[in-house]
């Protein structure tokens, strides 16, 4: 009688399971994205610290749902470690909302150069902004992907010497 009703209670037991499992008793794992990289010297590649860096909502065109996930002000804020590095995972944000990004910094004495970016759990890192400090004189910096390797290019500029009318650059 003791196992009758051991398999009695078994039964029951798996099917309640059953129907919650089946009825909306649903189990969700959600990742939170915790975006997060590197802002660099464009002319030494050393991490520029320090810097405050933005992740500004692309879209004006949010909707409602969309705008009521990202902060107050639209962007989010962080501030470069003595190497460079940031991430937007601190007690003031939870998580930031996936999405499309402009990803900008600030610093006195240097102009970044701003990126598109989308937050998404799969990858979160960002990767490097770029900065150069302003200088006095013409300065010209090329950047590329790392798939862009063939590089067999030359440049025209002018001269100091006004009699010349330029020169190339290997």
């Amino acid at each position: 009688m003791k196992g009758r009703i051991a398999i009695i209670t078994l039964i029951f037991v798996t099917a309640l399971g059953l129907v919650f499992l089946l009825n909306g008793c649903e189990i969700f794992i959600t990742v939170k994205p915790q975006p997060k990289g590197k802002v660099v010297d464009g002319r030494s590649g050393q991490g520029v610290a320090g810097a405050t860096v933005k992740l500004v909502y692309a879209t004006e065109e949010a909707t409602t749902k969309e705008k009521e996930k990202i902060s107050e002000t639209g962007y989010y804020t962080a501030i470069t470690t003595t190497s460079g590095e940031f991430d937007f995972a601190n007690e003031e944000i939870d998580s930031v909302p996936y999405g499309d990004y402009t990803l900008t910094a600030e610093k006195s004495g240097y102009v970044f150069f701003d990126r598109k970016v989308s937050v998404s759990s799969l990858r979160p890192d960002l990767g490097t902004l770029m900065g150069v400090t302003a200088e006095e004189g013409l300065s010209l910096i090329l950047f590329w992907n790392d798939q862009f390797h063939d590089v067999d290019a030359y440049l025209s500029y002018p001269k100091k010497d006004a009699a010349t009318t330029g020169g190339t650059a290997p």
